[in-house]
């Protein structure tokens, strides 16, 4: 959020309309309808608005990011270890995998 924004939004009270705002992306009037108190929840609550508990949202972000980091700390503990992989079929098994993983290359700017 652009500070100007910002600053503009948190100022206002319930059902209020703020004067013009500028900001690099345009002119803005905003409104505020309410404000919802912020409250502590545990992992055993569901997130606002989902049946997913917050726990198991939890989960599921660190195996996804787990899963982004995992292949590039493999690969470094392979060439540190010098493994070598002798077997055909396995070592074309392993290149696949990790053409697989790796991140696609972008363009350079």
């Amino acid at each position: 959020m652009v500070p100007e924004f910002e600053a503009a939004a948190f100022s206002l009270t319930n059902n209020q309309v703020s004067d013009v705002v500028t900001s690099t992306y345009g002119y803005h009037v905003i409104k505020l309808l309410d404000k919802t108190p912020a409250k502590k929840l545990v992992l055993t609550d569901k997130i606002p608005l989902s049946d997913v508990t917050i726990a198991a949202k939890s989960r599921f972000l660190t195996q996804q990011k787990i899963g982004k980091l995992s292949p590039a700390y493999l690969e470094k503990l392979s060439k540190a270890a010098d493994v070598q992989i002798l077997d055909a079929d396995l070592k074309a098994a392993a290149a696949a995998a990790a053409a697989a993983n790796a991140p696609a290359a972008t363009p350079e700017k």
